[in-house]
């Protein structure tokens, strides 16, 4: 399908997915079965208490030791979206332009690698869904959510279609709200915040 035709995207995956069942439901590998502690937790944590530098460490240090941890990938793109987007110390001079746009550039770079990351897992000729769940296949999602929002913010309106179309395809019952996003994307809107259970 062409991006950018006035053709019902959700309706288009619809009709072809309308036999759900019949897809193969697929499951991303584990990485670390049976622990409960995962890496990532630790950097949620110190990011939720503000603590982006020591965070960022932890997730550079796990993709170094399990390239093929999505999540950490997706949390990295993350930290550089809350760069960009964390109001700054009265005191200290604002980002530049050009900061905040590097952030964006470091934060797609991340968001591109946790999906290559997850795409590459996939069997080539991939044609079933990823069930929501609370590891790898969620974790890929994050990916993709993260990718499809930071090309919105960048004005590349046909790429975050396109990962949003995937998002829908992978996941056609919509547990991560890309339908919500991808009529603001499709109208070329510029990016506001929209929330995601991403």
């Amino acid at each position: 399908m062409a991006l950018g035709t006035d053709r019902d995207v959700l309706s288009w995956l619809l009709t072809r997915f309308d036999t759900i069942g019949d897809r193969l439901h697929y499951e991303l590998g584990a990485l670390y079965p049976g622990r409960a502690d995962l890496p990532v937790d630790e950097a949620v944590s110190l990011t939720a208490d503000g603590r982006l530098g020591p965070a960022e460490e932890i997730l550079l240090n796990t993709i170094v030791r399990e390239p093929w941890d999505i999540d950490a990938y997706a949390h990295l793109g993350l930290l550089a979206l809350m760069q960009h987007d964390q109001a700054h110390d009265p005191a200290v001079p604002p980002p530049s332009a050009a900061q905040k746009r590097a952030w964006l550039q470091e934060a797609l770079g991340w968001f591109e690698a946790g999906v290559a990351v997850g795409e590459a897992q996939l069997p080539d000729t991939f044609t079933g869904l990823l069930p929501k769940d609370d590891g790898p296949n969620s974790w890929f999602y994050r990916a993709v959510g993260g990718l499809a929002h930071t090309l919105w913010r960048l004005g590349r309106y046909n790429g975050a279609e396109q990962a949003l179309i995937a998002l829908l395809y992978l996941n056609p019952l919509d547990d991560y709200g890309a339908r919500d996003i991808l009529p603001l994307v499709r109208t070329c809107s510029p990016w506001r915040y929209v929330k995601s259970p991403y």
